[in-house]
């Protein structure tokens, strides 16, 4: 069955109306698109949402954020600042001084529940886990490296 232009127009002012209030204007903008190939459209969102969400995003927020994270990964703040003070702020694998552009990252088994093991910078943790956490491989990769060094 194919609708005309005032039906099309109708169904979508529904979708809007309920994501607006579900608050999903984005995912509009994509419908609107498909069903009538048209640009997208920028919603603007009131003075009054962008205050609430400016105050979430910048007040307790990062913090709670932060230790929710933190907790996901067998840490806690405290533990972190405990282990930071530990390694001297150091990474625990290059043994390099953490900083603002290179800061600690807290590394952690990846299990249930998960464990904490130590503070590294993003780049030896990644590193760690494109090995899989796997001894070996590691043990195996530092022998190819010395071989063309």
């Amino acid at each position: 069955m194919k609708r005309n232009n005032l039906e099309t127009e109708q169904v979508l002012m529904k979708i809007r109306q309920s994501l607006l209030k579900s608050g999903f204007p984005n995912v509009f903008n994509t419908l609107e698109t498909i069903y009538t190939k048209k640009e997208p459209t920028l919603l603007k969102t009131s003075p009054e949402t962008r205050a609430r969400n400016h105050s979430y995003y910048h007040s307790s927020g990062k913090s709670v954020r932060r230790r929710k994270t933190l907790l996901e990964k067998g840490w806690t703040p405290e533990l972190f600042a405990q282990a930071l003070q530990t390694q001297e702020n150091k990474c625990d694998i290059c043994g390099l001084p953490f900083t603002e552009t290179d800061p600690a990252r807290a590394d952690h088994v990846h299990g249930c529940p998960p464990k904490h093991r130590g503070l590294l910078h993003t780049t030896c943790n990644s590193g760690l886990g494109m090995f899989k956490d796997n001894p070996e491989i590691l043990e195996s990769a530092a022998t190819y490296l010395r071989k063309w060094l």
